[in-house]
């Protein structure tokens, strides 16, 4: 991926277009197999899942896609390929070690089970929008925000259209990339709150991304550093324990992304 994100065009990299290319090919051989053996019958009762497609995420791509002006299935591929990279370097790392530190805490599993068992009812995990499950339940968002905090590692690309940026030593040219990785912010002993080193940053805390109202000192960000960097906590209606990402903006960067800055150093801060 660090070759691909400059541009470099085909000549200047064969065997990696080539291998791109050849997953392409094979993206596109699938769609035609799964059109020719699809059936609607075949949708599980959740009306999500099947043995050809997968996924009705994957169903709703091939027909709204599709019928985008200039996509054709080679276009299709190559999103999807993009879709599939990152599926496996976020979707893929963080549910595996969400789950593993679930598991390997009793306690936190015990609360876990006890948070949705409260929140479910007579429910099935299947009857409820995940996206309000993650709202309702701060525990889970803030196991799914530490999940990635520690262990997802990856690059952002910058860029500077107008002018050059003064980085110090460094600077960078107008119109030039710059690859940052998130592993120095998501690692970063001055900002992340530790609750005076009980949860070392190298660590998994389920509850880092939570603030209890009570506890001036909770919360993602370490509290002498919000107070000496005027990041207040946002005001809560009552004394409820509520997940948070506030003030995380440039330090909580698990998902990569490509930014340009507008005009000045004080962006890229």
């Amino acid at each position: 991926m660090p070759q691909f994100t400059p541009g470099f065009p085909r000549f200047m990299l064969p065997a990696q277009h080539r291998f791109r290319d050849s997953i392409a090919e094979q993206l596109k051989s699938w769609y035609r197999y799964a059109r020719e053996h699809f059936d609607p019958s075949m949708i599980e009762a959740d009306g999500d899942g099947d043995p050809i497609w997968g996924s009705a995420m994957i169903r709703n791509r091939q027909e709204h896609l599709l019928n985008a002006d200039e996509h054709d299935d080679d276009v299709l591929a190559h999103l999807d390929l993009g879709l599939a990279w990152a599926t496996i370097g976020n979707l893929v790392i963080s549910c595996m070690f969400g789950a593993y530190h679930i598991l390997r805490d009793k306690t936190l599993l015990k609360r876990v089970r006890h948070e949705l068992h409260e929140y479910l009812g007579e429910r099935t995990i299947h009857e409820v929008d995940p996206h309000q499950l993650g709202r309702d339940i701060p525990l889970l968002a803030s196991i799914y925000a530490e999940t990635m905090r520690l262990h997802i590692k990856i690059y952002s690309a910058y860029s500077s259209p107008h002018e050059d940026v003064d980085l110090g030593k460094w600077t960078l040219p107008k119109g030039a990339l710059a690859l940052v990785n998130s592993a120095p912010s998501h690692m970063d002993k001055s900002f992340w709150n530790t609750k005076n080193g009980q949860y070392p940053v190298e660590t998994f805390w389920a509850d880092r991304f939570i603030i209890d109202p009570a506890d001036p000192e909770s919360g993602p960000i370490d509290p002498e550093y919000r107070r000496l960097h005027n990041r207040p906590k946002k005001e809560q209606e009552d004394m409820t324990p509520y997940f948070s990402l506030d003030g995380c903006e440039g330090a909580w960067v698990p998902y990569g992304g490509k930014i340009f800055l507008a005009l000045s150093p004080q962006n890229l801060a």
